[in-house]
Parts: structure tokens; C-alpha cells; sequence
């Protein structure tokens, strides 16, 4: 498989169903730097940031005394259940919910995302 056809296969990932629409400048540059990874440099970042591979850390989540900030895509609700973990676990932990987006809040709706992290600064 090129690395193309993989990252054509990645795209039609669910996470990831309305970034073209909501960002498809974004989405088109995004789309240029990952044909540009080294497939064997990908496959290794793949395998160890999966969450499948990390150890699970709720239980040292409660011991951080720092403010955690919990953002997420409205359309994401993997995440959205993950995030109601987080703020279960330490109540220094915030919640911030953007609308019209899904995994890749940062792209789909990159506006709602900068300001959001402007309010928090």
C-alpha cells in the first residue's frame, strides 16, 4: 500500500467525516503534509499514540492540581464521554464544547476553537 492509498483510506475515517466540509482549505493542506510523512516514521507514531497502546491515567489525572482544559468537537461523542471522565476524576478540569465540529476541533471550526482559548488566557 503507498502512502496515498493509506492516507486516502484515513480520510474516510468517521472522526474525521466532516472536516472536508467544514475546513476544506484546512483539510487540502492537511491533506499535502501527511503525503509528505515518512510511511515508516507514520506507522510508529500510529502505533504509540493509539489509544489502544497508551496506559491508562485517570487515576494520576486526579492528583493534578494544575487547571485542565477539555475541548472537544460537539459531533464527538468518544470524546465528549472521555472528557465527563476527566472532570469526574479532578475538579480542576473544565469542559468547553465547540459546535460544528467533530474530532479535528482545531480545523473544522477554528474560529469558535481560538476563541475559546483566548477566553482562557
Amino acid at each position: 500500500t503507498s502512502l496515498k492509498d493509506f492516507n486516502r483510506r484515513w480520510e474516510t475515517n468517521k472522526l474525521f467525516k466532516h472536516q472536508k466540509d467544514r475546513n476544506s482549505k484546512g483539510f487540502s493542506h492537511q491533506k499535502r503534509i501527511r503525503n509528505e510523512h515518512i510511511p515508516d516514521q507514520l506507522s510508529k507514531s500510529l502505533y504509540s499514540f493509539t489509544v489502544g497502546s497508551m496506559k491508562y491515567l485517570g487515576y494520576d489525572l486526579k492528583e493534578l492540581k494544575i487547571p485542565i482544559y477539555l475541548i472537544n468537537g460537539k459531533d464527538d461523542s468518544k470524546y465528549i464521554k472521555a472528557s465527563k471522565e476527566m472532570l469526574r476524576l479532578n475538579q480542576n478540569s473544565q469542559s468547553f464544547i465547540i459546535n460544528n465540529a467533530h474530532h479535528n476541533v482545531h480545523l473544522e471550526n477554528n474560529e469558535d476553537y481560538i476563541y475559546t482559548l483566548d477566553e482562557l488566557i
